[in-house]
């Protein structure tokens, strides 16, 4: 089975799953805004790096641009099921909160900076909160862990199909 006919398959044994309980299409609603919210607040902080390393307000970081890469990697197998995953950045989420935190970046608020450098604070708080929230719900929310199980039985309902016949 090549990898389009390993995709029908696992669209087809999830629309059956569907079918029979037609709750677990929420859950993928639910799933798909979550995901979209995060990479949406990850894209926005991401754009507003790079207008402040254009600028010349910080250094260029490297690690910003694979931490955007690894975020959309993620927001797609969590949007295909692998809810678990979403483990990972709510734990980065946390990390990036004590940052928050260690530098005071809420009091940076109040002082009197720059437009675009008090976006780019803000905008690094709203990516965290927005992980912590959007991770959790992802974790948490019945919908949601319905249609990832959906998910993960079909691909190895599929994958263990695709063993038999070899």
């Amino acid at each position: 089975m090549n990898g389009k006919e390993r995709r029908a398959a696992i669209q087809a044994r999830a629309e059956e799953g569907f079918l029979q309980d037609p709750s677990l299409r929420n859950g993928k609603k639910w799933t798909e805004l979550l995901v979209l919210l995060w990479v949406m607040s990850r894209l926005f902080f991401f754009v507003m790096d790079l207008i402040c390393v254009h600028i010349g307000f910080i250094d260029f970081n490297p690690v910003n641009i694979w931490a955007f890469l690894l975020s959309l990697f993620l927001a797609l197998l969590l949007y295909k099921g692998a809810g678990m995953l979403a483990v990972f950045p709510l734990l980065g989420g946390i990390l990036m909160a004590s940052t928050v935190f260690r530098e005071r970046m809420l009091s940076l608020l109040s002082l009197d900076l720059d437009g675009v450098l008090r976006l780019h604070i803000l905008s690094y708080i709203i990516a965290t909160a927005v992980q912590i929230l959007t991770m959790s719900l992802l974790l948490l929310l019945p919908a949601c862990k319905s249609y990832s199980e959906l998910l993960k039985r079909v691909v190895q309902e599929v994958n263990g199909s695709q063993e038999h016949r070899l």
